[in-house]
């Protein structure tokens, strides 16, 4: 049973993020923290496996808390949840703060259930520094400075292959025909990587599903998502802070 810490000053008893948060996690031990100033002597006490946490809170705010945790406490992950979608939150929220996801309010219970379970399963920091894409076309936008990334075609992609680069990511497109089997060969491996799911423009999605085709894809076994169009400073925060560890300081 992980012991998990939800922080934000809106959850009170009756809210519907809680009782859905209640509902997904009752097979874990949960606690939910409205008042920012006592966070710090409960990580202290409680020792969480996980962290849920509110980035924008009066007097306290999620981001000087994480600040603190990176400081005191850096094993411990931390995803964000916010409605401020801002492109500098969230770069910040990786690049400062190291979170390993960033998750937009309203929360979707069916999604934010198999982020947690995935973030338990503890795939991060293998030491490995380059990023492998199985796609069907190329997508210029996955460029990174200072990290190697190799591409590799969906239909033609041999995992061995793949897997002897010893990426720290591997990233799949979503909807390939072939993205369960995929995930199946990568998930089977001890060395398994951190995956993420690569997911389309919702204008390039047709009459297909934005939350099915994320669903799916978490379903297959990815760890998180990264949506298209990629923004550069705010993707490459996000794979450092997935291929660095915590206390790696990375500007």
């Amino acid at each position: 049973m992980a012991k998990i810490l939800i922080v934000d000053d809106e959850y009170h008893a009756g809210h519907a993020d809680v009782l859905a948060y209640r509902q997904m996690l009752q097979i874990h031990d949960l606690t939910i923290e409205t008042n920012p100033k006592r966070v710090q002597a409960i990580i202290e006490d409680l020792q969480p496996d996980l962290i849920i946490l509110d980035q924008s809170m009066p007097e306290i705010s999620g981001c000087t808390i994480a600040e603190w945790k990176l400081k005191n406490y850096p094993a411990i992950p931390i995803i964000f949840t916010t409605g401020n979608t801002s492109r500098e939150h969230e770069r910040d929220a990786f690049a400062q703060y190291r979170a390993l996801d960033y998750v937009a309010k309203p929360i979707k219970p069916a999604i934010m259930e198999l982020i947690i379970k995935r973030t338990l399963e503890g795939k991060r920091y293998n030491g490995c520094h380059s990023i492998a894409v199985i796609e069907a076309y190329s997508h210029a936008e996955l460029e990174m400075t200072g990290v190697e990334i190799y591409r590799y075609s969906s239909e033609m992609v041999d995992m061995n292959s793949v897997l002897s680069r010893q990426p720290g990511v591997v990233i799949v497109q979503a909807g390939l025909s072939n993205e369960e089997l995929l995930y199946e060969m990568l998930r089977g491996r001890a060395d398994c990587p951190y995956l993420l799911s690569l997911q389309p423009n919702k204008k390039k999605l047709g009459r297909l599903r934005p939350i099915k085709m994320i669903l799916d894809s978490l379903n297959f076994g990815a760890h998180g998502y990264v949506k298209l169009p990629i923004v550069k400073d705010v993707f490459e925060a996000r794979m450092k802070s997935i291929l660095f560890p915590p206390e790696t300081i990375i500007l």
